[in-house]
């Protein structure tokens, strides 16, 4: 079954990655001014404020350059991951001025915890805390120091961090679980809940550019309708549930019988439509009684009883029987309702006839 090709799914990272791109800015543009709102606070622990502003020019004229000049065009995830790397370098700096661990700015280091983790997963977010973890204990002590550590100042260091990790993992977490619920909530959308084929307006919505593709270059397309022939005496005798079966095993019938490139849909109760891309109408007709043969043999069984179904199906074809897709797909309908009226359980090509 088709669904999203790989280019729409491009275009929507792509288009989320903007969208990332766009927060990052904002966001190191508030760190920004955060860090100069310190420097002008009564008080406040400022030892060396040339180098500060230093650091805030150069960190400006790097939001410059990747949010509006140079690499302003490029979104992905390597560069998001610069930039809150470049975030931490430029934070340890902010602190190593005013007050190192002491610095009533080190909680800045959350601003690049929640954006790590909220765009690029929990294990870049990971190795970022551990680059802050780092940064954390170079502040803490001076190189000279080292040696002489005792294991209750080493942990009280290590205690310091705990509120680093936990958010990290927290916001990783809850990023996670939000990312795997849009994508289920987008899967509802496009799907049929009994089937899991596509709905109609999925339907409608590829069958649209598969138009436009075959507009454009001259390719010719098929539609294929099918309706089972027997599933109310099935549903009758049998009830609804084994008719709701019956209708899931033709949905994955259909799909184990044609092309991964074709796309198929269920039209509504025990109704398909199929859109076979690069395909006309004598070839359709193949695919078609291919699919309708596999049905006819694909029987259900219920408490030792074989169900089987039949299926009738009509096919139209651009440009061979109209141009536009709600035009071949009436002309399909009809070609079904010959195959009906013809005996059920075959295929039918339109025919004005």
């Amino acid at each position: 079954m088709v669904n999203f090709n790989e280019t729409d799914e491009l275009k929507i990272e792509r288009e989320q990655l903007r969208g990332f791109s766009r927060t990052l800015a904002e966001i190191e543009w508030l760190l920004i001014v955060l860090v100069i709102l310190y420097m002008e606070i009564p008080g406040s622990l400022v030892k060396d404020r040339p180098t500060i502003i230093l650091a805030l020019i150069s960190f400006a004229v790097f939001i410059f350059f990747f949010h509006y000049y140079g690499l302003h065009k490029i979104h992905s995830r390597w560069k998001l991951a610069i930039e809150t790397c470049a975030m931490i370098v430029f934070i340890t700096l902010v602190l190593w001025h005013t007050g190192k661990i002491e610095s009533s700015l080190l909680s800045l280091y959350f601003l690049v915890i929640i954006t790590a983790a909220s765009t690029l997963g929990k294990n870049i977010t990971l190795l970022e805390v551990g680059l802050i973890s780092v940064c954390c204990l170079f502040l803490s002590f001076s190189l000279p120091t080292i040696a002489t550590l005792s294991v209750s100042q080493v942990s009280s260091s290590l205690i310091q961090l705990f509120p680093f990790w936990l958010i990290a993992y927290l916001t990783a977490m809850l990023s996670r679980d939000s990312e795997s619920a849009k994508k289920k909530l987008q899967l509802l959308s496009q799907t049929d809940d009994l089937t899991g084929l596509l709905n109609m307006r999925m339907f409608s919505f590829l069958a649209e550019k598969e138009y436009r593709r075959s507009m454009r270059y001259g390719h010719p397309y098929s539609i294929l309708m099918l309706d089972a022939d027997n599933l109310k005496p099935i549903n009758d005798t049998y009830g609804h549930e084994a008719g709701g079966n019956l209708i899931k095993l033709m949905g994955r019938t259909l799909q184990d019988n044609l092309r991964s490139t074709d796309i198929i849909a269920r039209y509504g109760g025990d109704e398909f439509v199929v859109l076979l891309p690069e395909t006309e109408s004598n070839k359709a007709i193949i695919a078609g009684e291919r699919a309708r043969a596999a049905i006819e043999n694909m029987p259900l069984q219920i408490s030792g009883v074989d169900i089987f179904v039949t299926v009738s199906i009509g096919i139209a074809s651009y440009p061979e029987h109209g141009m536009e897709i709600k035009e071949i797909m009436g002309k399909a309908d009809k070609a079904l309702y010959k195959s009906k009226e013809e005996g059920k359980n075959r295929s039918t090509i339109f025919s004005n006839q």
